[in-house]
């Protein structure tokens, strides 16, 4: 007795072994754009004299340069996804950022040392947080050589910095500003 069209029990298991084998590519792919990111940041002879946010906005604009050459790829993984739904190999970049020894995350010198240790883990997640915002902001983005994304870089990285000090309220009312003014609310409809 043949049972025509019914995968067989090798083709199912061949089936999940090529499926882990293509999401184990897609998340060295991914893994590589943060790796590499981070290799051409800290080779430039000038990082080490920069500020904390000046390090963070050069290494965004690096991952964007990265990844450009791939942008339809991402595109397609992207596609109907919203930042709370990544695809799994995207969640795993997190560890690589978690798990580095970013010099330029915001220190609270004010906290004591576990407490401290405690928040510059919380920050790096908010690092990651921002790429992977600054990866959606710059796939939707339809300026003219995505002019906008380089506004959004630049504001949300120096909320981001500001976060804990006095002019963070400047900040937050300037992000929300732009926000409002690329979704097409005027003052006057405020």
């Amino acid at each position: 007795m043949c049972s025509v069209g019914l995968p067989s029990h090798t083709d199912q298991t061949l089936e999940r072994s090529l499926t882990r084998s293509l999401q184990n590519i897609e998340k060295s792919i991914w893994a590589g754009y943060y790796t590499h990111s981070f290799e051409v940041v800290q080779n430039d002879p000038e990082f080490e004299e920069m500020s904390p946010r000046e390090k963070h906005l050069s290494y965004l604009y690096t991952f964007l340069e990265v990844v450009k050459s791939d942008r339809s790829y991402i595109l397609h993984k992207l596609e109907g996804k919203k930042p709370n739904e990544l695809p799994s190999e995207l969640r795993d970049t997190q560890k690589i950022i978690t798990q580095s020894d970013i010099d330029w995350s915001k220190t609270f010198e004010f906290l004591p040392g576990r407490a401290q240790d405690a928040t510059q883990e919380a920050y790096k997640r908010v690092l990651w947080s921002h790429t992977i915002a600054t990866l959606f902001f710059w796939v939707k983005d339809d300026s003219a050589r995505a002019a906008d994304t380089d506004v959004f870089i630049e504001k949300t990285t120096r909320t981001a910095f500001d976060i804990g000090e006095l002019p963070a309220l400047d900040s937050i009312i300037d992000l929300s500003k732009f926000f409002l003014q690329k979704m097409g609310i005027s003052k006057a409809s405020i």
